[in-house]
């Protein structure tokens, strides 16, 4: 604000070339440029820290599943098939990445949510009212779409398990695919299924 002032309503002293008299405006400029590299400096540190932990979560999370699955046998892993397991380890342990990197966000947004709302309320007055009315109908608007593409993430999920199930089979049991020519079948029967999550990944 005093920069901006000081932009606003010129030196003070009579003579602006005088050095006394641009003095402030310099030391405030300084201190601006000063502030934003650190503010730029700290949170490129904390995004390569939050990304770095999401990695090795990520990582902790693939040999986790990788080691449990090397001590059961696929005759006692009746919970889940193989192409979730696929998925468990290409697309689920991702989002550890993502989670990492949006922590600070979310635990910063309370605070900024608190904040926002206490200055709206100072300077606008009853009008606040009629701002969070906008704000809440938006929050439910948004809650609802949220909920939709949830369900149509589930069946894209589902329809890519189902994918991955019979693609993993294919390969396992090349041999006997090439010997009694069933190639063909099991290509088909793996396009339509790709179809399938290619329709709800465009819903």
């Amino acid at each position: 604000m005093r920069l901006v002032k000081f932009i606003e309503e010129g030196p003070d002293l009579p003579h602006p070339e005088n050095w006394d008299s641009i003095k402030p405006g310099v030391i405030l400029g300084s201190l601006l440029v000063v502030t934003q590299i650190m503010s730029y400096l700290i949170n490129e540190h904390l995004t390569n820290w939050q990304i770095m932990t999401g990695v090795r979560a990520s990582n902790a999370l693939i040999a986790l599943t990788y080691e449990k699955l090397a001590q059961i046998s696929t005759a006692t892993n009746k919970e889940f098939s193989n192409g979730e397991v696929v998925n468990f380890v290409l697309v689920d342990a991702e989002y550890l990445v993502w989670l990492c990197y949006q922590m600070s966000s979310i635990a910063r947004i309370p605070f900024v949510f608190g904040l926002c709302f206490t200055l709206f309320f100072i300077y606008v007055g009853l009008s606040f009212f009629a701002g969070i009315a906008v704000f809440l109908l938006v929050f439910v608007s948004n809650s609802s779409f949220g909920c939709c593409l949830r369900r149509i993430q589930q069946r894209v999920m589902a329809c890519k398990d189902d994918r991955m199930q019979d693609t993993n089979e294919a390969l396992n049991n090349i041999k006997t695919l090439k010997l009694n020519s069933w190639q063909y079948d099991f290509y088909e029967r793996i396009k339509a299924k790709r179809r399938l999550e290619l329709k709800a990944l465009r819903t």
